[in-house]
């Protein structure tokens, strides 16, 4: 379940720097996802970046007129 936006989570709180490279890593991992499935985001910033409850990115996809999310982990 997406609980949050990292934009509206992390405002402008300065973040210790494995926090910082714990959310590139698992962007990065996205990405890869999409790019090894052909599928290009254009859409990359932080509103469509979203937080599960554990703190796991999850990236929303615009698509069909309606938000998707992508879970890399199925």
């Amino acid at each position: 379940m997406v609980k949050a936006q990292i934009f509206y989570k992390f405002p402008l709180a300065p973040l210790k720097y494995d926090t910082v490279q714990f959310f590139i890593a698992e962007i990065l991992e996205s990405l890869e996802f999409l790019h090894n499935h052909k599928i290009a985001h254009r859409d990359i910033k932080p509103e469509n970046i979203m937080l599960d409850e554990n703190y796991h990115i999850k990236l929303v996809i615009k698509k069909y007129k309606s938000d998707r999310f992508c879970d890399f982990e199925n």
